[in-house]
């Protein structure tokens, strides 16, 4: 797709041998592409993509097989869009993405920690009947997606 990259941000991080040449050449390969660039550190980076990529891909997995063990072949018959959308970095290559887990685990672990903690919110706010507490999470949530993408999907 030649346009895969357009408007993308592409994450660089500069290492401790970088020169101002590699650093030039890189911002204009992502140039060439369409995409502009952003310097972070790599443990910044780290944070940032355990909660924006490594997160979502267990999550994903782990939804599908919290399905599968539950022994339910109903709850693949009744599976349609909202499941294939959540779940759809499940079928990521399977060594790839245990690489990336594997040499993010720290980060991914913290990331793990604050997605428990906001499942046990929203969890105790249902469970408690709390319709004004899970409203606000959920427009919440709801405001943040739209910000991000708009409309789109």
């Amino acid at each position: 797709d030649p346009a895969l990259f357009e408007g993308a941000t592409w994450a660089l991080v500069e290492g401790r041998l970088t020169d101002c040449e590699a650093r030039g050449l890189c911002e204009e390969l992502a140039k060439l592409c369409g995409a502009r660039t952003l310097w972070v550190g790599a443990e910044e980076h780290d944070e940032a993509v355990a909660l924006i990529s490594h997160l979502p891909l267990v999550a994903a997995a782990a939804l599908v097989l919290a399905a599968e063990r539950s022994g339910s072949e109903l709850v693949w018959r009744l599976a349609s869009s909202g499941f294939r959308d959540t779940t759809r970095v499940a079928a990521s290559p399977p060594g790839m993405s245990a690489d990336l887990l594997l040499t993010n685990a720290d980060a991914l672990s913290r990331a793990r920690e604050l997605f428990s903690g906001e499942l046990e919110r929203l969890a105790t706010a249902a469970r408690e009947q709390d319709a004004d507490a899970l409203s606000e999470l959920l427009a919440r949530a709801s405001a943040r997606r739209r910000a991000l993408y708009g409309g789109k999907d």
